[in-house]
């Protein structure tokens, strides 16, 4: 039974780097296409998009409108709003660059875990055909 169970483990090392090996390398493959291709289409909605640019538009409006009241009554209300505007564009403008940046970071963690699973099952059949 112990010459048995010394058999089995040779083909469950080897296996188990094969898989590893095979994961490693389905990982990195995937992350060079699906991260653009999903992720993209759902970070950023029809909806955000149209708040961005209503609050661009709005923050332009009001810097132009500061600009042409310098020196009137009316130029301290108008710095208060452009500054309310300008905070309400950088919160959307986050939101923007977050949903920019998570494919990126996406597809770094898959290569990432795709090559340690690699070298793992590389290792293990390196360990395997030396020792």
């Amino acid at each position: 039974m112990a010459d048995n169970e010394l058999a089995k483990e040779p083909a469950r090392h080897s296996t188990l780097a094969t898989v590893l090996l095979a994961g490693g390398i389905l990982l990195l493959v995937v992350s060079f296409f699906w991260p653009g291709q999903s992720i993209s289409r759902t970070a950023w909605s029809p909806e955000q998009a149209d708040a961005y640019q209503a609050a661009s538009v709005k923050l332009h409006g009001l810097s132009q409108e500061t600009t042409a009241a310098a020196g009137s009554n009316n130029e301290k209300a108008l710095r208060e709003r452009l500054t309310r505007a300008e905070t309400e564009y950088k919160a959307i403008r986050a939101q923007l660059d977050s949903a920019i940046d998570r494919p990126k970071y996406i597809t770094y963690t898959l290569r990432i875990l795709g090559s340690l699973l690699a070298i793992a099952g590389l290792t293990l059949i390196y360990r395997r055909s030396n020792g």
